[in-house]
């Protein structure tokens, strides 16, 4: 595939699902800006991966994700390893440890699958699926978490702190701590 072709998926990607909001809705300070960079570019990454890795796994957004009624069941898995979720995790989210030492246990649930911007988590889910599994892959992962405004939690205390991963993936929202 071509890069012009690639970038072209990549785009078209993120402009169905909607996830680049319109030019008024920008902000004008350059804190917002520097923001809305950030998130264009975690997004443009994703789709980037997607197409790359794992483009036959179901997507999920934040806010799918979040509007979705209780009763569909979503185990959040955080693919990310120890030293990452030791810095901050999703609220109710499992390690894949915990997942792969009970699987029979989540065998009838919706899992969600994430890590830092969504490439480990789709590669993982794309084996899940192999195996059976009804899974999805948090588009934009923890990053997208962040910038929906969304806590993080460490020992059950709310923060605003994640783990990023690299120098390369540090898109946080300003007013997020990004560490790796």
């Amino acid at each position: 595939m071509s890069a012009f072709t690639q970038r072209y998926l990549v785009l078209a990607l993120v402009f169905a699902h909607g996830l680049v909001p319109d030019a008024g809705a920008r902000s004008s300070s350059a804190y917002d800006k520097m923001t809305r960079r950030r998130h264009d570019r975690m997004l443009e990454m994703y789709y980037e991966y997607k197409v790359e890795a794992f483009a036959d796994v179901a997507d999920i957004t934040v806010e799918t994700l979040l509007e979705g009624p209780a009763e569909m069941g979503y185990v959040l898995l955080d693919a990310r390893e120890k030293e990452e979720r030791e810095v901050s995790m999703i609220p109710g989210a499992i390690s894949r440890h915990e997942f792969e030492s009970n699987r029979r246990r989540y065998k009838d649930s919706t899992v969600v699958v994430y890590c830092t911007i969504g490439y480990r988590s789709g590669v993982y889910a794309k084996k899940l699926k192999r195996k059976g599994f009804r899974v999805y892959n948090l588009v934009g992962g923890v990053l997208a978490w962040a910038h929906a405004g969304r806590e993080f939690v460490n020992d059950s205390i709310s923060t605003r702190r994640v783990h990023v991963y690299g120098k390369k993936w540090d898109l946080a929202p300003m007013d997020y701590e990004a560490t790796w």
